[in-house]
């Protein structure tokens, strides 16, 4: 990706004289340039391991199904469209909740499929619950797009309260959607990822939830 092109930019670099390493770990022949306060030497390719460095293409998914699912929220819709972009087939799955869980809204992961399909991309759009109706999502898949590859488990909600204000109900709300939800999207497409002896899950988590912030005790 850019960030590797840029590092072996960086690494390797190129002048009227051959090829030049700036890096600390070559023990080519000196040279006479130099950069900053470090001096350069020229370029061994049997010494300096950044000669082992390949820079890659973007990752494409051809052929791969994945399902997303919280899809038509800012971070899911990304997911959806970095994946697509790639080539694979996107499940868009998203109740359209309000952020606290409540009520639903199906143009929230439509919206999000018909600006996917109108680049010419593949995707569905998905409105089942992620605890209630987990095996529905994953049969979403099956039926559009003939199996299910990849899992992001990216659906929540929140209930941002103080410890001494969170009542049970708010707490188990978040945790039903975050953790059940997870737990039963997944399972549901365990037994395909057995079958086919291939399968991804991707847990999306935050800062808050890894290290904690102040008004948002459920995790």
């Amino acid at each position: 990706g850019p960030d590797a092109a840029g590092m072996a930019s960086e690494l390797l670099r190129v002048n009227p004289a051959g090829l030049v390493c700036a890096g600390p770990a070559c023990k080519g022949t000196p040279s006479v340039r130099a950069q900053g306060d470090k001096k350069s030497h020229r370029h061994d390719p049997e010494s300096c391991w950044h000669s082992q460095i390949t820079v890659c293409a973007p990752p494409q998914f051809d052929g791969i199904v994945v399902v997303v699912t919280g899809g038509g929220g800012a971070l899911g819709r990304a997911y959806a469209s970095e994946f697509a972009k790639r080539g694979a087939s996107v499940v868009v799955s998203d109740i359209g909740a309000a952020l606290s869980g409540s009520g639903s809204n199906r143009s929230v992961a439509d919206e999000v499929v018909q600006g996917l399909v109108a680049q010419g991309l593949k995707a569905v759009a998905d409105h089942h619950n992620v605890v209630a109706e987990a095996d529905k999502i994953i049969e979403t898949a099956l039926q559009k797009f003939g199996g299910v590859h990849v899992v992001i488990n990216n659906a929540g909600n929140l209930r941002d309260l103080a410890f001494r204000n969170m009542k049970e109900e708010d707490f188990e709300a978040v945790l039903r959607v975050h953790l059940l939800g997870s737990f039963a999207v997944t399972k549901a497409a365990w037994r395909h990822f057995e079958k086919q002896r291939f399968g991804r899950v991707v847990m999306t988590t935050s800062a808050a939830g890894l290290y904690g912030a102040y008004g948002q005790v459920s995790p």
